[in-house]
């Protein structure tokens, strides 16, 4: 072969060479660019389950998914959990909305929101709870409890000896004389009432009337069925057996054959019976909590809250206020990042400076990229 042909075939060979080099390196190229594109967003959930808006990430087990850079990306838990955001995000609003400016890892603390469940019982009988904290009754126990939102509590009935449930009143009405399981909601109040252990053992089938009377200190009571409308009607008298429901407007301290503190108590007479009761008074000097949340680089401060999405803690991000209370938030980026937007309904747009007259819960977040 000539030297013309040897030099020929030597620069195609280098030709090819030069050219699948230069392909693998665009290729890589284009692959390294695409997921500079679209970072990661990594998430961790402890006590509960986060979920995006999108359906991408249900955190366990889908934890990570890749958005475009400028994407905003909404998570939040699956139920009524209380929302700690330790990380990426920091604060306790319900959700956590994240905008994607590079690699970010979000992290929640959940538990369930706490949540308060009252019993109130009458007569010779104590009501507790599984899961334990409420021993309403002749027991003297505590009668109110908190128990996480969306959770069953069973209420079990125990009668003084010879004695059991007369029945029961409210969410547990229709339990029988059983225990009764009770899914736990915003509010949550039952009534038991059991008959009195001296009556129970008597024998007796004649048809009586008994007397129920009412010792009020404030407030107003009526009684189902009708017969006490205190003031001024305080006493009527009922026939034997018959389940009396006294209730009226808030919450009242019952005393006298009642026990508890809910906004009703039920009676079972089979005996001439004693209540006492008064209203809760709320003076409303402090009601509203105001809770922030802050995605990315930056600071929420106003009041006594100072909230940062980098180096904050959940205790600089919520605090209580009086209803009516003018409170003035104030965004602040860290350098070569700025506020993105407000979420939440009480602060619009990009502006740094926000006034919220708070007259209910506030939350609020502030994204910042």
């Amino acid at each position: 072969m000539s030297s013309r042909g040897r030099l020929c075939i030597t620069f195609l060979a280098i030709t090819a060479v030069l050219g699948t080099t230069l392909g693998t390196t665009s290729d890589s190229s284009a692959r390294v660019a695409h997921v500079a594109a679209s970072p990661l967003l990594n998430v961790a959930a402890v006590g509960g389950v986060v979920v995006s808006a999108d359906g991408r990430i249900h955190c366990p087990p889908h934890c990570s998914a890749a958005y475009p850079l400028g994407a905003l990306v909404t998570l939040s838990p699956t139920e009524p959990f209380s929302s700690h955001w330790i990380k990426g995000c920091v604060g306790t609003a319900p959700q956590c909305l994240v905008g994607i400016s590079g690699p970010i890892s979000v992290r929640a603390r959940l538990a369930r929101k706490p949540v308060n469940v009252g019993v109130g019982v009458s007569g010779f009988g104590t009501v507790v709870s599984s899961p334990a904290g409420l021993a309403c009754g002749i027991a003297n126990g505590p009668c109110s409890a908190k128990f996480g939102e969306g959770s069953t509590v069973t209420l079990i009935p125990y009668g003084a000896p010879g004695v059991s449930l007369g029945a029961w009143r409210g969410p547990c009405s229709s339990a029988g004389t059983g225990p009764c399981k009770v899914l736990v909601g915003a509010t949550t109040e039952v009534t038991a009432a059991f008959p009195h252990a001296l009556v129970a053992a008597r024998n007796s089938t004649a048809a009586v009337d008994h007397t129920l009377t009412v010792n009020l200190a404030n407030g107003s009571i009526s009684s189902s069925p009708p017969g006490i409308n205190c003031p001024p009607v305080c006493s009527a008298p009922f026939p034997e057996g018959s389940i009396v429901v006294l209730s009226g407007a808030g919450d009242y301290e019952w005393g006298g054959d009642c026990h508890g503190s809910t906004a009703s108590c039920a009676v079972f007479l089979d005996a001439d019976d004693f209540v006492t009761a008064g209203q809760f008074v709320t003076t409303g000097l402090v009601c509203c909590g105001v809770n922030i949340t802050v995605s990315g680089h930056g600071l929420v401060t106003g009041g006594k809250i100072r909230c940062s999405g980098t180096t904050g803690t959940v205790f600089g991000c919520q605090t209580m206020v009086p209803p009516n209370e003018t409170v003035v938030l104030r965004a602040k980026a860290s350098h070569h990042h700025r506020l993105l937007r407000w979420s939440g309904g009480y602060c619009r747009g990009r502006r740094l400076k926000c006034t919220v007259l708070v007259e209910d819960a506030v939350n609020l977040e502030a994204v910042f990229r």
